[in-house]
């Protein structure tokens, strides 16, 4: 990765050993576990885990949340390094001129079934002509079998 690229995180990365090495200019969290009231201990933990790193990190980094849980993520994450922005995730199917238009304006989404979808969407969005996907994978199907 070089100076000139950006990089784009998301949900958990923040307990990894790389997010201080790599220093992501963009999160996107899309998990409503995050901002729950209520959390079984497992997913406390590494709620908790993710919010100390974040907010221990020494550089600005851009947090993206859908709207619905902007006031909670204010509260949780803004820091003098962590600026915080609201997107919204409403989905949204109809014709695809429709489709195309709403969400080349950031009005809906298509169905944010996995944070994936929120960060393509909010890298095309953004007018990034190229984006490069690493890590990614997608495994909820492995508890359908």
């Amino acid at each position: 990765m070089t100076d000139s690229e950006d990089l784009i995180v998301s949900n958990d990365f923040a307990k990894s050993e790389l997010f201080k090495t790599l220093k992501p200019r963009f999160y996107i969290i899309a998990d409503p576990a995050y901002f729950r009231e209520q959390n079984p201990i497992d997913i406390l933990d590494r709620v908790n885990d993710v919010k100390e790193g974040l907010t221990n990190s020494d550089w600005e980094i851009d947090l993206f949340v859908p709207f619905k849980y902007y006031k909670s993520a204010v509260k949780v994450f803004k820091t003098r390094n962590i600026n915080v922005y609201g997107f919204n995730h409403l989905p949204f199917k109809g014709f695809k001129w429709s489709e195309n238009y709403v969400f080349s304006k950031g009005l809906c989404m298509p169905k944010v079934q996995n944070v994936l979808i929120a960060a393509l969407i909010l890298a095309i969005n953004s007018s990034y002509s190229k984006v490069y996907l690493l890590g990614v994978e997608h495994n909820w199907m492995r508890f359908m079998l």
